[in-house]
């Protein structure tokens, strides 16, 4: 810092200076000052006014990049040394005296300089504070950049085709949510079967057991595997039965489930598979994609996520009857709201505006630290949900 501080206030100066002994001498050749028209345009013809107007250009971008990096105080002190360098110009190439407050400015301004030039210590001290106010964001999203908002053009290139290339399926469907993903799947599935039990990991997201309940079907929690998020093969054997509507595998936090043992028992019992891939988009299984290996898999594109509208989740299928459903269904179950839209892409650009290490640690950490002084993990976290499902 020290070094970039010294090169910057050597320049500085040296643009400030050419820019007040450009006026001083297109004033001296203008001169006598009028103030009129033919002043003004004896001025303009002298070529010491376009080094000054260079020389101020140069300084002021100068002094942005002394702010940019140098402390506020000694980049404020450095912009002031040109007051020197002119009255040395001045009495040594013009003949022209120095008065006792020119000199005892000088070295007010010297002296001012010198005291705030920041030293090791203090720029050590600065680190660290910067440090302190960079936050660290909760999950691995991909930051948003401005040209995302900008429309994809060309044949192929809108969203849900570019990501049903990218998945290798026939088509998406784009939703308001992965929780509304799953319950337009859960809806579906009611209708084409009198099964009524949903089986699920024990450990999983809350919202999972709240869209079940929300179709009016019934939920089985099932014991995962040692040291894994997946289902216990045997435990989930015991749970399915010829009342089994669908088994939800979830790849939770990225780690893959193993789907062997479910589609075989799903095979068996006569039951669907709806993956949970709500936080695994672009996960493989056996170079799959996950998701795409049951009858039905859905992603979340919520915040936070490694692909994000702030809010919205995508079903994914292979069968071409079965999309024409969940198709009917979502047109059923979910409004249409303009208004709602308007709202979501507001809170995507202020996404984009506050998912940086910088800002984080206000849209983030303060919240995050003042719900755990108030003893509420659950908001801090921000896992508080309500029952309401917003579709």
């Amino acid at each position: 810092m020290r070094r970039f501080f010294v090169i910057g206030l050597i320049v500085l100066m040296a643009f400030d200076t050419a820019t007040q002994i450009g006026f001083k001498f297109a004033a001296m050749e203008a001169a006598p000052a009028a103030f009129d028209a033919g002043w003004l345009g004896r001025l303009l013809v002298e070529k010491w006014i376009y080094l000054a107007v260079l020389g101020y250009l140069g300084a002021f971008v100068t002094w942005m990049t002394l702010l940019r990096r140098a402390p506020v105080g000694p980049a404020f002190a450095a912009s002031h040394l040109e007051i020197v360098s002119v009255l040395l110009i001045s009495v040594l190439f013009l003949g022209e005296s120095l008065s006792r407050p020119q000199v005892l400015g000088s070295l007010l301004i010297l002296c001012g300089i010198g005291l705030l030039t920041p030293g090791k210590e203090r720029e050590r001290d600065e680190k660290v504070e910067r440090r302190r106010w960079r936050e660290l964001p909760p999950t691995a999203g991909l930051p948003l950049r401005w040209r995302d908002f900008i429309p994809m053009r060309g044949e192929g290139l809108d969203f849900e085709t570019a990501l049903a290339r990218f998945l290798n399926i026939p088509a998406v469907q784009v939703e308001c949510s992965g929780t509304a993903c799953l319950l337009i799947a859960l809806e579906t599935l009611k209708r084409l079967s009198a099964r009524r039990t949903v089986v699920v990991p024990a450990y999983t997201c809350p919202l999972v057991p709240m869209a079940i309940a929300r179709a009016g079907l019934r939920v089985r929690l099932c014991d995962t595997r040692k040291d894994r998020f997946d289902f216990d093969t045997d435990a989930l054997s015991a749970a399915c039965d010829s009342d089994t509507l669908c088994i939800v595998p979830t790849h939770l936090g990225g780690a893959v489930a193993d789907l062997v043992p479910v589609l075989e028992i799903a095979r068996r019992v006569g039951a669907y598979v709806v993956e949970d891939a709500a936080q695994s988009l672009g996960a493989t299984w056996q170079g799959r994609p996950v998701g795409t290996i049951g009858e039905i898999g859905f992603y979340s594109l919520a915040r936070g996520k490694g692909l994000t509208l702030y809010e919205g989740g995508v079903l994914v299928m292979r069968d071409e009857s079965l999309r024409r459903a969940l198709a009917e269904t979502a047109g059923g179950l979910i409004p249409v709201r303009p208004l709602f839209e308007g709202f979501r892409l507001i809170q995507l650009v202020g996404y984009r505006l506050g998912y940086h290490p910088a800002v984080l640690r206000l849209t983030y950490g303060f919240p995050l630290r003042y719900w755990l002084r108030k003893g509420d993990p659950v908001r801090a976290v921000g896992d508080a949900f309500h029952r309401d499902i917003p579709l």
